[in-house]
């Protein structure tokens, strides 16, 4: 083979295998609105292609193509929902690193650290598609790791963001509890505050749960003693 035709054999593979790539996350995308947007009927039904298939054409041939079957599909969809690269919050810790840097009231960082990290979840659709996977989980070990990894992540990146507001409010934790144990209970509480919020108003549960974890950060710390 000529070199021109082995450089233009490459190019058209790479082209090839980029195509392949978007089309397979377009595909992961549409399955993930449908659990979001028609969860009864998916429930009732399944994850079938052939269901969505005018919110994208040739949808059922390219789940044949890069999938076993619809079941492959969904286990896909809910391995996605609980990886732990979900467990990002930079957009979180931004929000309250600017509230610090401008010299606030510590009650203001950490109500804008909480009502920034209720946000996020509330506005995420891997939340909803993780709540199916924990569902899915009680006979799947691998899903169970996975979701395992990824409260893992998001409790490393709260338990980051509660270190920073702690020092901007020259406190530490009380002897006995730790910074990585507040994180956890934090993580849980905007989970359930998220589920509860989507039904009875997410503004007013936003404000509530906010004022909780203020309270738990200013009761469960002590100040830092002076080294003068």
């Amino acid at each position: 083979m000529e070199l021109g035709d082995a450089v233009r054999r490459i190019r058209s593979i790479r082209s090839e295998l980029s195509w392949r790539n978007e089309d397979l996350e377009e595909l992961l995308a549409l399955a993930v609105r449908r659990l979001v947007n028609e969860p009864f009927e998916v429930i009732a039904k399944g994850l079938n292609p052939s269901r969505f298939e005018g919110w994208s054409k040739g949808a059922r041939s390219k789940v044949a193509r890069d999938f076993g079957s619809s079941s492959d599909l969904t286990a896909e969809v809910l391995r996605r929902a609980s990886a732990p690269e979900r467990g990002n919050l930079s957009g979180t810790l931004e929000s309250a690193a600017q509230v610090i840097a401008a010299g606030e009231p510590h009650d203001a960082v950490a109500l804008e650290f909480a009502r920034a990290f209720y946000d996020n979840l509330a506005n995420d659709d891997g939340f909803r598609i993780q709540i199916f996977a924990w569902i899915a989980s009680s006979n799947r070990e691998w899903l169970r790791d996975d979701l395992n990894s990824l409260y893992e992540s998001l409790q490393e990146r709260i338990a980051y963001g509660l270190s920073a507001i702690l020092d901007s409010m020259g406190r530490r934790p009380k002897p006995g509890q730790t910074v990585e144990e507040h994180a956890g209970m934090v993580l849980a509480l905007t989970e359930g505050a998220v589920m509860q919020g989507s039904v009875r108003g997410h503004e007013m549960m936003k404000e509530r749960y906010a004022a909780f974890v203020l309270a738990l950060l200013e009761n469960s710390s002590e100040p830092i003693p002076s080294t003068a």
